[in-house]
């Protein structure tokens, strides 16, 4: 399961500084980023029959 970490810190690091740009006075809006887990299959998470082994 991909669940893309450096994206996530890369937009949490870019909504920080965006933060101090803006100055303490300013009111922010909360803000929901959604970024959709990708399943990766590999070999090792096939099925397999161990019976005919």
């Amino acid at each position: 399961m991909d669940q893309f970490s450096l994206t996530m810190g890369r937009i949490t690091a870019e909504l920080f500084f965006e933060h101090f740009k803006t100055g303490p006075d300013q009111k922010q809006l909360p803000q929901k980023t959604v970024l959709k887990p990708e399943l990766i299959i590999r070999g090792s998470s096939l099925k397999r029959d161990f019976d005919k082994e």
